[in-house]
C-alpha cells in the first residue's frame, strides 16, 4: 500500500528553453539551432529524479533532489559531449498523502504531464490532452486506460506489446510504474473521489463485456445451462450440489470438462500477462504460477455456474418483459399454419396414398418388411415381399406426381371411337386416365431423366433409403428371373446419383464394391493422392484464427448484401410508388407498407441470424427427405467442397463448420422464405403441412448459403475451369494446390469482388437494355397480333407456301403466343436482374471510394496496413481479411497512378495478392521449371555441391510445406503458451538452413517447416531478424489473435515508416550473400548501420528536397552501403565462429563460392579432382576454386 506517495513537480515557470510542457513530458531536448537531429533517449531523461520501478512505493520521497537547474540559455555552456547534459529543475516539493482522489490527482501538475506522456506515447494522439480537455478530464482518460487493462484480455496483451517493443524507453517504463501502481491506490468509481461514477460503470461493463472470456463463456452458457436444468430435474427435489453436478456430469462429462478448461485457460492466459505487465516494468521479479493456477481455477467454475445462471437469468428477464423466445415464435407461426390440406393419409384419390393392389390405403409397414427382406438376401421372394416392393415403388412415383404435378401425372388416354348398327351415328371419340401400372412403369423406365433430388425425395418418403432402393433391381431379377425395366432404370439413375452425393456414395459402395479390389481404399495413388489433399488443405484452415476471420468476411458479406438489397427495394417501391401517383390511386397505408417492404426486403438475412437454432430446425424440416442438398449445406467446406473427410479432419474443423452452420443456415431459410413470398406461397404453411417446396428453390438457396460463406463451386466458365485444374494437380507447386490451397476461395472471392465493383454497371445496362427491348418486343407484337418472330423457319416457310393446315396455323400460334408471354416474363427478370446489378455495383463502388480515401490520405504505410489511430498508429495487415484485401490494393493503385508513382512490375502483383490473395507470378512458372531441371540435371556425377544443396533447399521446402499442413492447428497451441512464455511469440526463421550436401539441407530445410509451428520445438530455430530493427521480433498479442483474427504488426520505427512511405517492403533489403547463414550474420548487423546511416540521410534537408522517385533511390544507395559495413561486421563474426568450431572456411566463403557461376564452378571441381582428388568443396578451397574457374573460363 502506498503509505505516502512523494512527487518533486517542477514549476511550468522553470521551463524557459522548453516549447512546451508536453515537450519535456516527452523529453525531446533537441533545439533546432544546433542540434537538428539529435534527441536525448531516456538515458538522459530524468537522470537526478530516482523514480525506479519498485514492486511498491511505500515511503516514496524525492525530497533530496537538487533544486536548481544548470543555466542553459547560454548556448556557450553547450560543450561537444552531450552525455552528462542534464534538466535540473529548481523542484518544489508537494506530496499526495494518502489523498488519491481524482481531484487532488489533477491539481498536481506533474502527474498530469506524467499521464499525459504515457498516454500520448501509447495511444497517440488520442491520449494527448486535447484542447477542451481538463485536468480532471486527463485524469479520467488515465484511469479509463488502466480498467481496460486490468479488466480485458485484448487490452492487457496490447499493453505488454507497447511495453516490450524496442522503441518504448525505460523511462516510459518507469512512468507506467508510477501510473500503475497509482492506480491500485485510487478510489473506486463508486467512492467517493473515485471520478464520474457513468464513466467508470461503462469502462467496467463495456470491458468485462468485450473480453474474449465473457463471449466465449456466453456462449457456452446456453449449452451449460442446459446440462445443469436437466440435472437439477433429474436429481430430484431437494438434491445437494453435490448430487445435481454428479448428474450433470454423468453423460456431459466431455462437454463440461472442454467448457471449463478453456474458461479456466482464457483466465490463466489473462492473468500470466498482467504479471507479464508487471515484470516487463520491474514490479515483479518472476511470475507467480500459483497465482495463475487460482485465476484458472476461479475462471472454470464461474464457467460452469455463473455463466448458465446469467443466461438462464436474462431468458427469464425478457420472458417476463413479454420478450418470446425464437422456439416460441416458430412453433406457433407453424401452429398457425398447419392446416387440412396438406398430404391426407386417409384420401385414396391422392396416388401417393393409395395401394393399387389391395385397394387400400398404404401399409406403414411395408418398407419395414421390404428392409428386412433385403438383410436376408438368400431367402426366398415371396408374392407378400413383390407386392409390398411394387407399391413402394408405386407410392414413389405418387410422391413425384405431388411435388412436381407439371411434369408427372396420369395420362389421358384416347379412346377409338366405337361403331354403331347403320344409320346410327357413331359416338364421339373420348379419353380415359393412364392406368396407375402402366404410369408406374412409364415414369420409373424413365428415371434416368428425373432430377436426383426430386427423386431423392419421392423416394425417401415412402420410408426406405435411396440406397434401399437401388437394391430392388438386384432382387426382383435374381429372385423373379426376369429384369423389370423400371426397376433398371431406377438402380442406374440411383447409381449415377452417387457421384454428386457423397454419403449415398458411401451407402452404394458397401452395397456394390468387391471386397477383393485392391483400390477399394482410395480407389487409386491419384485417388489416394487428391485425398490426402482435400484432408491436409482443410487442416490448414483449423485455426481458430481462421474461423474468426471468416466470420469477418461473412459479415462483411451479409453487410454488402443488405445494403444492396436497400438499394434495389428502394428503387422497386420508388417506382412502385411512382406509378400508383400517376393513376390516383396512392395512399398513406401504401407509403407505409412500402417502407416496412423495403426494410423487410434488406435487412431479413440479418434478423435470420440472431436465431441460429431455429433456422437449422427449420432448415432440417425442409431438407429432411433430401440428403444430398442438406449434405452440400452443411459438410461442405471452402476448399474441399461436399467430399467425405475423416473424423480427424471434421474434428479439427469443428468451429469452422459450426460458423458455417450458423451463417448457412440463417441464408438458406431466408432465401427459402423471400423466393417463396415472390410467389405468393408461404414457406411456413409448407413446412407444416409437409409439403414438399420446388427443389429449384432449394437448390437456389443452397447457392445463396454457400456464397455467403464463399464455398460455391463455380458452377461454368473460366473460374469453374481454374478451380477443377488445380485440384486435378495436388500437391504440385506452382501450377497446382501447393500454390494455390485455396482455389475455390479465390474464384468466389474474385466473382464477390467483380459484382461489387463499378465494372457491374455495364454488365447492368447491357441485360437491362436487353431485357426492356425483349418485353417491349414481345408485347407489340401480341398487341399487332403479328407473332412471325416467334414461330419456327419450318412454320414461316410452310406459311409462306401456303401448305400450313388450319390446325397446324393454330398450333403455331397458341405456341407463339406462349413465346411470347414468356419473353415479356424474361424481359422483366432481365430488368430485375439490371436493377440488381446496379445496387450490388453502387456498393462497391462506395467501398472502393471510401478505400480510395483512405490510401489517398494514408500513402506513408503499406497498402495491406490498416493504421490502429488508438494504438499509436500501430498498423494492422489485413491481407487475409476479405474483402478489406482487395478494395484496398486496387484503391492504393489508383492513388498512386493520380499521383504518377506507378511503378512498371508492382502492380500486377499487387493485384493478384490483394484479389486473388497469392503471391504467385507468371514468371515464376518458367524460373521454376528451369532452376529445378538445372538442379536435377547437377545430381550428377559432373554435378557440384552448390547444386545439390539448391536442390535440396527447393524440395525440402517443399516437402516441408506439405507435411507441416497436419500441424497447423499446433499453432494455436504455441500462440496460446505465448501467454505464459514470452519467448514463443519470438517470430523464428525457417529460411536460415545449416548443413553440406544434398540430404542435410533437405533434412533441415523440411523440418523448418515443422518446428516453426510445433510449441516450444520452434525454440530450436534461430530468432528472427529484422534489417531495420534490433532485437528479435515478438508476435504481436499472438494468443489474442487467435481469437480476433487480427493480426497486429510491430509500430514502424522512423526508418521503417519512411520505407513504407516510399513504398519499399523491409524484405527487399535483405542481404544476398549467396548463403542463408551468412545472409542471417549480415541481416543481424545490419540495423544499427541503417539507423545511423539512414537515419541522418532522411533527416536532411537535402534528401527532403528530393522527389519522391528520387528519394527512393537514394534510400537503396543507402542500404546497399550500410549493408556491405554489416556484410564486413557479419563475416568477421562468421569467421570466430568458424574457427571456435575447427572449420578453416566460413559460411560467407561458401557464399561466394555459391555465387561463382556455374561453369566456372564445373571448370574449377574438374580441375580439383584431377589434380588434388577431390572437389573444390571437400576440400574447403573455395577462394582458390574461385580463382581457377574465372582463368580457366577466362573471364
Amino acid at each position: 500500500m502506498l503509505n505516502e506517495f512523494t512527487f518533486d513537480l517542477p514549476d511550468e515557470s522553470e521551463y524557459e528553453d522548453l516549447e512546451s510542457t508536453e515537450e519535456f513530458a516527452n523529453m525531446d531536448l533537441s533545439t533546432s539551432s544546433n542540434y537538428e537531429d539529435i534527441e536525448l533517449t531516456s538515458e538522459s531523461s530524468f537522470q537526478d529524479v530516482p523514480l525506479e520501478a519498485e514492486s511498491s512505493y511505500e515511503d516514496l520521497d524525492l525530497s533530496n533532489v537538487g533544486d536548481e537547474y544548470t543555466d542553459l540559455d547560454n548556448s556557450d555552456s553547450y560543450s561537444d559531449d552531450l552525455s552528462d547534459v542534464r534538466l535540473r529543475p529548481a523542484f518544489q516539493l508537494t506530496t499526495l498523502g494518502e489523498d488519491y482522489s481524482v481531484d487532488n490527482l489533477a491539481s498536481h501538475k506533474g502527474i498530469v504531464d506524467t499521464i499525459n506522456a504515457y498516454l500520448g506515447g501509447r495511444l497517440g494522439e488520442d491520449g494527448k490532452q486535447g484542447k477542451d480537455e481538463s485536468d480532471e478530464d486527463v485524469i479520467e482518460k488515465y484511469l479509463s486506460h488502466f480498467r481496460f487493462v486490468e479488466g480485458n484480455s485484448i487490452d492487457t496483451f496490447q499493453e505488454v506489446d507497447y511495453l516490450k517493443d524496442e522503441n518504448t524507453s525505460q523511462q516510459t517504463k518507469d512512468n507506467f510504474n508510477i501510473l500503475y501502481t497509482m492506480y491500485q491506490e485510487v478510489p473506486n468509481f463508486a467512492s467517493e473521489g473515485g471520478g464520474d461514477f457513468f464513466s467508470g460503470a461503462s469502462d467496467v461493463l463495456t470491458a468485462a463485456v468485450f473480453d474474449p472470456a465473457t463471449v466465449v463463456g456466453l456462449g457456452f452458457g446456453g449449452p451449460m445451462g442446459a446440462i445443469l436444468t436437466g440435472a437439477v430435474k433429474q436429481a430430484g427435489k431437494g438434491a445437494t450440489t453435490r448430487a445435481i453436478l454428479r448428474q450433470a456430469l454423468k453423460g456431459n462429462l466431455g462437454k463440461v470438462t472442454a467448457m471449463t478448461s478453456v474458461e479456466g485457460l482464457l483466465g490463466a492466459m489473462g492473468e500470466s500477462q498482467r504479471q507479464e505487465m508487471k515484470m516487463e516494468v520491474g514490479m515483479m521479479a518472476d511470475k507467480d504460477y500459483a497465482a495463475i493456477g487460482t485465476m484458472a481455477a476461479v475462471s472454470g467454475v464461474a464457467s460452469l455456474v455463473g455463466y448458465p445462471l446469467g443466461v438462464n437469468a436474462v431468458k427469464k428477464g425478457l420472458s417476463a418483459a413479454g420478450v418470446r423466445s425464437g422456439d416460441d415464435i416458430m412453433r406457433e407461426r407453424l401452429a398457425r399454419a398447419k392446416i387440412t390440406g396438406g398430404k391426407v393419409t386417409e384420401d385414396k384419390n391422392n396416388i401417393a396414398n393409395y395401394d393399387p393392389i389391395t385397394g387400400e390405403l398404404y401399409d406403414r409397414e411395408r418398407a419395414i418388411r421390404v428392409r428386412d427382406h433385403l438383410s436376408m438376401p438368400d431367402a426366398p421372394l415371396t408374392v407378400g415381399v413383390q407386392n409390398d416392393i411394387s407399391a413402394l415403388v408405386t407410392q414413389a412415383v405418387g410422391n413425384l406426381m405431388e411435388d412436381m404435378p407439371e411434369k408427372y401425372f396420369l395420362l389421358d388416354i384416347p379412346v377409338e371411337a366405337v361403331k354403331k348398327a347403320p344409320g346410327v351415328k357413331a359416338r364421339r371419340a373420348r379419353t380415359e386416365k393412364e392406368k396407375v401400372s402402366a404410369a408406374v412403369l412409364r415414369i420409373m423406365s424413365g428415371s434416368a431423366d428425373i432430377d436426383g433430388d426430386v427423386l431423392e425425395r419421392a423416394l425417401s418418403q415412402t420410408g426406405m433409403t435411396v440406397a434401399e432402393f437401388s437394391q430392388l433391381e438386384r432382387l426382383t431379377v435374381d429372385e423373379a428371373g426376369q429384369t423389370l425395366q423400371h426397376y433398371s432404370a431406377l438402380a442406374k439413375r440411383i447409381k449415377k446419383m452417387g457421384q454428386d452425393n457423397p454419403e449415398l456414395r458411401k451407402q452404394l459402395d458397401a452395397l456394390y464394391k468387391d471386397a477383393n479390389d485392391t483400390r477399394s481404399v482410395f480407389g487409386s495413388f491419384y485417388g489416394f493422392a487428391r485425398r490426402l489433399d482435400r484432408e491436409s488443405r482443410a487442416m490448414m484452415v483449423s485455426q481458430i484464427s481462421t474461423t474468426a476471420r471468416n466470420v469477418i468476411s461473412a459479415a462483411a458479406y451479409l453487410t454488402f448484401g443488405a445494403t444492396a438489397k436497400l438499394i434495389e427495394s428502394t428503387i422497386y417501391h420508388t417506382g412502385k410508388a411512382v406509378s400508383s401517383t400517376l393513376r390516383g390511386d396512392a395512399s398513406l397505408q401504401g407509403i407505409k407498407q412500402g417502407f416496412l417492404e423495403i426494410g423487410s426486403d434488406a435487412f431479413s438475412t440479418l434478423g435470420r441470424l440472431v436465431v441460429p437454432k431455429q433456422n437449422k430446425e427449420l432448415a432440417d424440416m425442409m431438407l429432411r427427405n433430401n440428403s444430398r442438398i442438406s449434405n452440400t449445406l452443411f459438410r461442405t467446406m471452402q476448399e474441399t467442397g461436399d467430399q467425405d473427410l475423416s473424423r480427424v479432419t471434421k474434428f479439427m474443423n469443428g468451429l469452422n463448420m459450426a460458423q458455417d452452420q450458423v451463417i448457412r443456415s440463417g441464408v438458406f431459410t431466408d432465401s427459402v422464405n423471400q423466393q417463396m413470398k415472390k410467389l405468393d406461397l408461404d414457406m411456413y404453411s409448407y413446412i407444416a403441412n409437409n409439403k414438399p417446396i420446388p427443389i429449384e428453390i432449394l437448390t437456389r438457396a443452397t447457392d445463396d448459403a454457400l456464397e455467403a460463406t464463399f464455398a460455391v463451386m463455380p458452377p461454368e466458365g473460366l473460374a469453374h475451369h481454374f478451380v477443377k485444374f488445380v485440384e486435378s494437380m495436388p500437391f504440385v507447386p506452382v501450377i497446382g494446390t501447393q500454390q494455390f490451397p485455396f482455389a475455390r476461395f479465390m474464384a468466389d472471392a474474385m466473382m464477390f469482388q467483380y459484382r461489387y465493383s463499378p465494372l457491374n454497371f455495364f454488365n447492368a445496362a447491357s441485360v437491362g437494355t436487353q431485357g426492356v427491348a425483349k418485353s417491349r418486343a414481345a408485347k407489340k407484337a401480341l398487341a399487332s397480333g403479328n407473332l412471325d418472330r416467334y414461330r419456327t423457319k419450318e412454320v414461316l416457310k410452310a406459311m409462306k407456301e401456303g401448305t400450313l393446315t388450319e390446325a397446324a396455323e393454330r398450333k403455331s400460334t397458341e405456341q407463339a403466343r406462349a413465346i411470347a408471354e414468356a419473353s415479356i416474363l424474361q424481359g422483366r427478370q432481365g430488368v430485375e436482374e439490371s436493377v440488381q446489378r446496379i445496387s450490388k455495383a453502387t456498393v462497391g463502388s462506395a467501398a472502393l471510394y471510401a478505400a480510395y480515401l483512405y490510401r489517398d490520405e494514408n500513402q506513408d504505410s503499406a497498402w495491406y496496413n490498416m493504421i490502429d489511430k488508438g494504438e499509436n498508429n500501430k498498423p494492422i495487415d489485413i491481407r487475409a481479411v476479405f474483402p478489406m484485401a482487395p478494395y484496398l490494393a486496387v484503391a492504393d493503385l489508383l492513388v498512386k497512378w493520380k499521383n504518377g508513382e506507378m511503378d512498371g512490375s508492382e502492380p500486377a502483383q499487387q493485384l493478384l495478392t490483394g484479389i486473388a490473395g497469392t503471391q504467385w507470378k507468371p514468371s515464376r512458372v518458367q524460373d521454376f521449371v528451369g532452376d529445378l531441371f538445372e538442379q536435377l540435371a547437377g545430381m550428377g556425377e559432373d554435378g557440384d555441391e552448390v547444386t545439390r544443396e539448391k536442390l535440396g533447399k527447393v524440395l525440402g521446402d517443399w516437402a516441408g510445406s506439405i507435411a507441416g499442413r497436419p500441424f497447423t492447428a499446433a499453432q494455436i497451441g504455441r500462440d496460446v503458451y505465448s501467454a505464459f512464455d514470452d519467448s514463443e511469440a519470438i517470430v523464428r526463421e525457417t529460411r536460415m538452413v545449416k548443413g553440406d550436401g544434398f540430404q542435410e539441407v533437405f533434412s533441415n530445410s523440411f523440418m523448418n517447416h515443422l518446428k516453426s509451428k510445433i510449441p516450444v520445438w520452434q525454440k530450436d530455430l534461430p530468432e528472427f531478424r529484422s534489417p531495420t530493427s534490433e532485437g528479435p521480433v515478438r508476435r504481436q498479442s499472438a494468443a489474442m489473435a487467435q481469437f480476433s483474427g487480427v493480426k497486429y504488426m510491430p509500430a514502424p520505427n522512423e526508418i521503417e515508416a519512411e520505407l513504407a512511405k516510399q513504398g519499399i517492403e523491409t524484405y527487399t533489403l535483405n542481404p544476398k550473400t549467396g548463403n542463408k547463414q551468412a545472409d542471417y550474420y549480415t541481416k543481424k548487423h545490419m540495423p544499427p548501420y541503417v539507423d545511423m546511416m539512414l537515419g541522418y540521410t532522411i533527416g536532411s534537408a537535402s534528401y527532403k528536397s528530393q522527389p519522391k522517385w528520387r528519394q527512393k533511390d537514394i534510400i537503396q544507395s543507402v542500404v546497399r552501403q550500410a549493408t556491405k559495413v554489416a556484410k564486413e561486421v557479419g563475416e568477421g563474426e562468421a569467421s570466430m565462429d568458424a574457427l571456435r568450431n575447427g572449420e578453416s572456411v566460413s559460411v560467407f566463403d561458401k557464399g561466394r563460392w555459391a555465387k561463382t557461376p556455374a561453369q566456372n564452378r564445373r571448370l574449377a571441381d574438374d580441375y580439383f579432382r584431377k589434380y588434388y582428388g577431390k572437389s573444390v568443396a571437400e576440400l574447403g578451397a573455395y577462394a582458390a576454386g574461385i580463382k581457377i574457374g574465372a582463368a580457366l573460363r577466362g573471364t
